[in-house]
């Protein structure tokens, strides 16, 4: 997440009173992920079932895509952190449902995010902004 070569892990805490989407900062290249702490990164306020990470805008920065599911999963949320270092987002409205996935699906070295809503038959890829 933060490009210093160590994975990092987000999340979406679904649960807890104030919901939100966050990462933890893996400790290396100076610490250890095994014994030392991981820090803890607040992206934004949402609640998601789905969360995805991987460079769908083509700039070389990670981005993450979000969302809920069943009735409410009829939105994919976009994050995508600035030069400051806040994440802001982008709501994308689609069917309701649940599912997301990123991929190259046309090979030609760009992300598109696919959702499915709870008929099989209705899935739809979006393309990134250009």
């Amino acid at each position: 997440m933060d490009g210093d070569g160590g994975v990092d892990i987000a999340i979406s805490q679904w649960y807890a009173q104030n919901p939100c989407i966050e990462w933890y900062e893996n400790p290396p290249p100076r610490g250890s992920p095994v014994s030392d702490p991981w820090k803890r990164h607040i992206i934004g306020p949402l609640r998601a079932h789905d969360l995805k990470v991987g460079d769908i805008d083509g700039d070389g920065l990670l981005e993450i895509a979000t969302r809920n599911q069943g009735k409410n999963g009829n939105s994919m949320v976009i994050w995508k952190r600035d030069a400051a270092g806040s994440w802001n987002n982008r709501v994308l409205q689609c069917p309701a449902g649940e599912g997301l996935a990123l991929g190259d699906i046309n090979r030609n070295g760009r992300h598109r995010r696919q959702e499915s809503s709870q008929t099989a038959v209705d899935q739809r890829l979006h393309e990134p902004d250009k």
